[in-house]
């Protein structure tokens, strides 16, 4: 089992949106936060500040990419400025003729970027995205180079506009496949939490992490998950914590209460199979954790669909 592929699917990718902007200097536009959404940018041609709230910012420049994984407020811009023009604002006084770039600022040096987004259901957000910081930069050189990036953007952006038969479901698979190489380049370069991506190519971690993501319903124990791991019962538990964030336990429900979820929104089962698909005896059993979990009971999560 792909580890990274069966996270990234369980996340439930809804859409994922793309635009390229054309800024001249000089130019700051404000993005506003929005929560579920994993925003990217790439720069095809000059360079950029992007700043976040907290004071955390970088310059970034042509063959780069940043990522803002939290939906955070952010602020692309030609120098290090606190303010500029909301998005909005500025898409409505500019929004261009629909088929190129938008364009915004003073009309000198130019920056062109590709931006886009991954929104999904935040009740699905799995400790590898909460690892990850607030902003992460990855830079183009030693043979990396996030050029490619762009051209799946729009081939994504266009199948949801085309409207082809199949269009919606062939974006949906390739912005799974472009996130799944967009955590890939954070994993090569080292920029985010080491401990919840490296966790899927840790030799014992992993080997207990494949046994949850392919049979949670079984009636895992630490110590149990701990044999497979090859190492004693408090070495996986700190192991697991430290590199994963939460108890081997909590990642069990949690991940349980993942795949119920997608059961629940899907397959067409009663709350009390589901319950049994994702290993609870019993359907109250079940209703306790999955509102302990989720914030709801899951006959309420069905008939209101995930959010």
């Amino acid at each position: 089992m792909d580890l990274l592929a069966d996270v990234v699917q369980r996340l439930d990718l809804r859409s994922s949106f793309y635009f390229r902007a054309a800024l001249s200097t000089p130019f700051a536009v404000e993005v506003p936060e929005e929560r579920r959404r994993i925003r990217i940018h790439v720069a095809g041609a000059g360079r950029a500040w992007i700043g976040l709230p907290s004071g955390e910012g970088t310059w970034f420049g042509k063959g780069d990419l940043v990522l803002v994984p939290h939906g955070s407020a952010h602020l692309l811009a030609s120098a290090p400025v606190t303010t500029g023009v909301p998005l909005q604002a500025a898409l409505d006084a500019e929004p261009g003729d629909g088929g190129g770039a938008f364009r915004h600022g003073g009309g000198g040096e130019e920056t062109l970027l590709a931006c886009g987004h991954f929104e999904f259901d935040e009740t699905l957000v799995h400790p590898l995205i909460e690892s990850l910081p607030p902003l992460i930069h990855l830079s183009a050189g030693e043979g990396r180079s996030y050029e490619w990036l762009p051209l799946l953007l729009e081939a994504i952006d266009r199948e949801g506009r085309e409207g082809e038969p199949g269009g919606a479901e062939v974006a949906l698979r390739l912005s799974e496949i472009l996130f799944i190489q967009v955590l890939r380049a954070v994993r090569a370069q080292g920029g985010a939490d080491p401990g919840a991506l490296a966790s899927l190519e840790d030799p014992q971690l992993g080997r207990a992490l494949k046994a949850i993501h392919e049979d949670p319903a079984a009636p895992w124990t630490l110590g149990a998950l701990a044999s497979i791991a090859g190492v004693s019962r408090s070495v996986f538990a700190d192991r697991f914590r430290e590199r994963i964030g939460v108890t081997p336990m909590r990642y069990l429900t949690h991940w349980r209460m993942q795949r119920a979820q997608g059961l629940l929104t899907r397959e067409g089962l009663s709350v009390g199979e589901v319950g049994q698909r994702v290993g609870y005896a019993s359907e109250a059993a079940f209703s306790r954790a999955f509102r302990a979990s989720v914030g709801e009971p899951p006959g309420r999560y069905r008939r209101a669909g995930p959010a």
